[in-house]
């Protein structure tokens, strides 16, 4: 293996843990939502898609560019053309995070219309039409990525553009809705003094609540993704530059981190789906336990009184 090619391999390797964390924790997400059918909702089926595309990218892309590194350093023995695991790992990379960057859009402008539209929320934006949208996503992320395969010059370019484009409407969105939660809460603040009718002001902070949970899901994915978007800018004028090259690959790193981050986030903001995580791990333990040792744990919780 030649000295040059140490740094590549040690980041290779950091995809190795950040592979199984995605893995693990998007299925946990997934089984949770299926072994709790109330907790669908138009919101939660954007975040059911984030959490395949993010499982998609734990069970698959990073596989393959870990693959594709080790290869190409020496350290397994070419069985495949590694230009074409390249191009197929970069491929579906990008319709991903394509399809990512589109899906944490949706997230920003569901809550920006929950927040606008009040009780006609559930009338406007239903199950079957979040569905169809998102699948009209995802034919849009393939389509994109696919022209991209012939201007191949320019894909860093588009790829910045979208995600530049992404993060500026979502902000836009985020602010918007900032603005109205002040507004309710000054309408809040009038309803304690007696001045304000009571009516409808318990769903607006309901939606408060979901509404900052997702702009944490904006804020992480933005911190991922600004690395890789700022030197996907500059990378193709600096292609033969070293300290660039290795930069820019590591900012591949980070974009992955962001599908082990995501179900964390699910977990620690929302608390439905806490809760249902929460019961699928204790199961999990249960089932490891000798007979007699969950026989004592249930006998030992019988006995506290409540």
């Amino acid at each position: 293996m030649a000295g040059d090619s140490i740094p590549y391999v040690i980041n290779a390797a950091m995809n190795i843990p950040l592979s199984l964390l995605a893995v693990f924790g998007n299925s946990l997400i997934l089984v949770s939502f299926v072994k709790n059918p109330s907790l669908i909702s138009p919101s939660n089926i954007v975040l059911i898609s984030l959490a395949l595309s993010d499982l998609c990218v734990g069970l698959i892309v990073q596989p393959m560019y870990i693959a594709w590194r080790l290869n190409q350093s020496g350290f397994i023995n070419e069985t495949w053309r590694n230009d074409i695991l390249f191009l197929v790992a970069v491929f579906l990379s990008g319709i991903l995070c394509m399809f990512s960057l589109l899906t944490v859009t949706v997230l920003s402008a569901d809550r920006y219309l929950a927040l606008r539209l009040h009780l006609r929320y559930n009338e406007f934006i239903t199950e079957r039409r979040m569905c169809c949208f998102l699948g009209l996503l995802s034919v849009g992320s393939v389509a994109i990525c696919s022209v991209t395969l012939f201007f191949q010059a320019y894909d860093e370019f588009l790829g910045s553009f979208t995600a530049i484009a992404c993060f500026v409407v979502n902000a836009v969105l985020y602010l918007k809705i900032y603005r109205v939660v002040q507004r309710h809460k000054r309408q809040i603040n009038g309803l304690q003094s007696g001045r304000i009718p009571n009516r409808g002001l318990v769903n607006i902070l309901r939606f408060r609540t979901s509404s900052l949970a997702m702009f944490y899901v904006y804020l992480i994915f933005l911190l991922c993704y600004l690395p890789y978007t700022s030197l996907a800018i500059v990378y193709p004028l600096f292609r033969t530059n070293i300290s660039v090259k290795i930069a820019f690959e590591t900012s591949w790193t980070l974009v992955y981190m962001n599908s082990a981050l995501n179900p964390m986030l699910y977990a620690w903001r929302l608390k439905r789906i806490r809760m249902a995580v929460k019961d699928i791990l204790c199961r999990l333990y249960r089932r490891k336990l000798p007979p007699r040792t969950v026989e004592t744990i249930r006998g030992a919780s019988q006995a506290i009184p409540s």
